[in-house]
């Protein structure tokens, strides 16, 4: 093949053999160097692999360390509150067995035993106790003997049902103690998930680990796994890892298997100190094999791309010159005038052949110049026929046009009355459509259906994903062929069914039942499971109105009221959601003014001393000038709208601008409460703003109070804590609101940052309604326990006054006292004295 396509136009050794052998070399060489670095890249991945396997281990087992002593703590730590709160009631003289049992749920613990300072027990949860004295091997025996304050025991069984219990005790002031039980099942559960033997065995579920043990600082092994290598030495120091950042690496053979493997050692850290070491034996199989088939891969793909150059460089290089010298050979103008250069099977040398082309064509022109009338008529000739089929050209240009036009006039008429989405009916053609039917129809209905939380699929999952799911909930609403029902997009995530000529109102609910049905069910987008629930708002053509506007508001209404009752349903249209609707949007405006026209004032109630009958400090009520509606009404429409935060800094402002009022006049001023709404989390800048009224008026922390209610912790508790605790910072102190209404309970009491709780008067009237002055008294006194005044609300009568003063209430607040008042009024009750 070569000897036959040796070549005397140009040279192929230069052109084909020298450049093809130089890309060769190139190729291979190339490839060398990528199969190291791939080979050094692959292998240090593997190393980087059991690195971060090796450190999430160790962080685990110093998770672990931390989570059984954190288990220990907290039971601690509640019998620590426990026993503290039975001492306090005891030097109020109010202990029995009686209250024993009350407080036992109260501080949800299991058992409470009241010892004097010889370790007597004098009254007891548990029957039979009483008299019981400890034995000389019991702990409590030398504990009683010693100036230790408190002693906490390990989890042991208790001695009557085996139970795991957690036993601790702590001492009064005159040497008698308090011993707490609490059931500590689910703690020695847990201590049993976090022991290192179960985190040790976990890892052989990965079939790369070999072999893994925990050792302490002396190399003795704590726990190990099932697959491990006998008699293995460990040559390793301890003094090696000197941060919890050090990791030691050896290679070796696992004799096991026989495989390349590598240990790995990890320092586990509990807090600063330096607790034991992790040892992980990390198998490199899968690093020889995928490191054989890279170089499988490597030889084929080298193999291929040289005979692929070879192929190219032949068949576009050698192949077109012989065919090209060959042609020219042929070339003899004496013989054959009209003779040209045939087109190559190849465009490689394409230009060569069109120039010698071109010198024939001027040869031939040459000679033939004799025939120039001739040429021209035929150059007039070519000059019409292009004219002609430009004028062609120009006809079909003018057609596409008008074709292009057309389908623009149907897509403009489409879009007009079509949603592009989901292909339905938009608002404009489904009410354009609905009217001719209502001039048809002796009856029927709207259906307006709302998609419940759609917005959250948008922010949670995207909006492109959103829009999957519209798709697919119009093709659910699409599969009703009848022809009485037409299906709409109405809005966003809203649309519209209009029945027409329905049978009965049992047609109506089964198309919506089943709708729901399908919706809740069936919806599948992008492999995606999605629960869909909708809010359906139904009015009925002609019952409800003649005209199609009114029939949606109607629809409308129906459907917002159902979303009021919590979504997931449907309502008939009725004209009491009209004045709803209209006295929540008179509502509305009238707050819009308020805060537009400064039409909102401030009154304030008095709180009391039921010790000296002072005045003790006054809460700042909120009202609206010239209107009737209270703040039970008004309240919490401004906090769905949102105004409620710029209404909290008007408070804010009006009360602190007051108290400075005051001061100047030289009053003695007392501390003015202001309420707090959960939705006034959203204000960042509050506490800022507070901050600089403060300065601004140089009125001192101390005269201000915020008060929260208990379902400010309902949406986040963190962050709400968060948030409270800066009022702390500034100085600010807080009570808690309607107290025992909510979800109360003593870690709440523990954890906000409150100094004062002010209880219900609903408490209050439920309990004296049931003779039960006694829970009072104790609520009283677990405020107590905790350090916190307790204000009394809603004090109406002189006799419950005396009896809250008989429980240990110090505060009351009500209308026995005095309604709230204006700012006027309070510089008269400052001094005044309450009987």
């Amino acid at each position: 093949m070569i000897k036959y396509y040796k070549s005397k136009v140009v040279s192929l050794m230069r052109l084909f053999y020298i450049p093809l052998i130089l890309t060769i070399a190139i190729i291979l060489i190339i490839s060398g160097v990528s199969i190291y670095f791939n080979h050094k890249v692959l292998q240090s991945q593997y190393k980087e692999e059991g690195i971060l396997i090796a450190s999430q281990i160790g962080e685990e087992l110093s998770r672990n360390i931390q989570s059984q002593e954190y288990a220990e703590y907290v039971l601690e730590n509640k019998i620590r509150v426990a026993a503290l709160t039975i001492l306090e009631l005891q030097e109020m003289n109010d202990i029995d067995n009686e209250t024993l049992y009350r407080m036992l749920e109260v501080l949800d613990v299991s058992e409470l035993h009241y010892m004097d300072k010889d370790g007597e027990i004098l009254f007891s949860t548990i029957e039979g106790y009483i008299g019981w004295t400890p034995s000389a091997t019991h702990p409590l025996y030398e504990f009683v003997r010693s100036d230790d304050t408190e002693i906490m025991e390990v989890i042991r069984p208790d001695d009557k049902y085996q139970r795991p219990i957690k036993y601790g005790a702590v001492k009064g002031n005159d040497g008698s103690f308090v011993q707490v039980g609490i059931n500590a099942e689910i703690v020695a559960l847990a201590k049993e998930q976090f022991s290192f033997q179960k985190t040790i065995t976990s890892l052989t579920k990965n079939p790369q680990i070999l072999e893994a043990k925990y050792l302490d600082l002396n190399l003795n092994i704590i726990a190990q796994s099932d697959r491990y290598e006998q008699n293995k030495s460990i040559d390793i120091n301890a003094d090696f890892f000197n941060s919890k950042n050090d990791v030691l690496i050896e290679k070796k053979v696992f004799q096991n298997t026989g495989l390349d493997a590598y240990d790995y050692y990890i320092p586990v850290y509990y807090g600063d100190s330096f607790s034991g070491i992790l040892n992980i034996t990390f198998s490199f199989e899968d690093f020889a094999y995928f490191n054989k088939l890279a170089l499988i891969i490597y030889f084929f793909l080298i193999l291929f791309l040289v005979s692929s150059l070879i192929w190219f460089q032949f068949q576009n290089i050698v192949v077109p010159i012989c065919e090209l010298e060959e042609s020219i050979r042929k070339i003899d103008v004496s013989k054959n005038l009209l003779y040209m250069l045939p087109k190559q099977k190849t465009d490689t040398f394409g230009g060569i052949t069109s120039i010698i082309n071109k010198i024939l064509e001027n040869t031939y022109l040459f000679i033939f110049e004799l025939h120039e009338t001739k040429d021209e008529l035929e150059n007039s000739n070519e000059e019409l026929s292009a004219a002609y089929q430009q004028i062609q050209a120009s006809e079909e240009i003018l057609k596409t046009q008008y074709d292009e036009i057309l389908n623009q006039k149907n897509h403009i008429e489409f879009i007009a009355f079509n949603d592009p989405l989901t292909g339905l009916l938009n608002r404009q053609g489904f009410t354009n459509l609905v009217k001719e039917r209502l001039a048809k129809d002796k009856k029927g209905a709207i259906l307006l259906i709302g998609i419940d939380n759609f917005k959250g699929i948008n922010n949670t999952l995207g909006h492109s994903f959103g829009d999957i799911v519209l798709g697919k909930i119009s093709e659910i609403l699409k599969e009703n062929k009848d022809s009485n029902i037409l299906v709409s997009r109405f809005s966003g995530d809203e649309f519209i069914v209009y029945i027409s000529e329905f049978s009965d109102f049992l047609y109506i609910e089964n198309y919506v039942l089943n709708i729901s049905g399908k919706l809740r069910e069936n919806l599948n987008a992008d492999g995606k499971r999605v629960y869909i629930t909708t809010s359906i708002g139904i009015s009925i053509y002609p019952n409800d109105s003649s005209e199609i506007n009114r029939l949606i508001m109607n629809a409308d209404s129906a459907m917002y009221k159902v979303k009021e009752k919590g979504k997931n349903g449907y309502l008939y249209f009725n004209e009491d959601m009209i004045k709803a609707l209209n006295e929540k949007a008179k509502i509305e405006i009238l707050l819009r003014e308020a805060i537009r026209e400064n039409n909102f004032k401030l009154v304030y109630q008095p709180q009391i001393s039921l010790i000296t009958g002072k005045t003790v400090g006054f809460e700042a009520l909120l009202r609206m000038k010239n209107n009737e509606y209270s703040p039970d009404v008004f309240i919490p429409v401004a906090e769905e709208l949102g105004t409620i935060v710029a209404i909290g800094r008007w408070v804010a402002n009006e009360v602190i601008k007051q108290i400075a009022s005051w001061q100047k006049d030289g009053l003695d001023v007392k501390p003015v409460a202001i309420n707090f709404s959960p939705r006034q989390l959203n204000d960042r800048g509050f506490h800022k703003y507070l901050k600089d009224l403060l300065l601004e008026y140089n009125v001192s922390t101390d005269f201000i109070e915020i008060e929260v209610t208990e379902n400010i912790l309902i949406d986040n508790i963190d962050e709400a804590l968060n948030y409270l605790n800066k009022f702390k910072e500034l100085n600010i102190s807080m009570a808690l609101d309607d107290f025992g209404t909510g979800f109360s309970s003593i870690n709440y009491l523990s954890s906000l940052p409150i100094s004062k709780v002010k209880l219900d008067k609903s408490v209050i009237w439920r309990y004296l309604k049931e003779n039960k002055e006694d829970v009072i008294k104790t609520i009283i006194q677990l405020s107590n326990c905790f350090d916190l005044t307790l204000v009394a609300e809603g004090i109406e009568d002189k006799s419950t006054a005396q009896i809250l003063k008989h429980c240990g209430c110090e505060i009351v607040q009500g209308y026995y006292y005095s309604k709230p008042v204006d700012s006027e009024t309070v510089k008269e009750m400052i001094d005044k004295t309450y009987s």
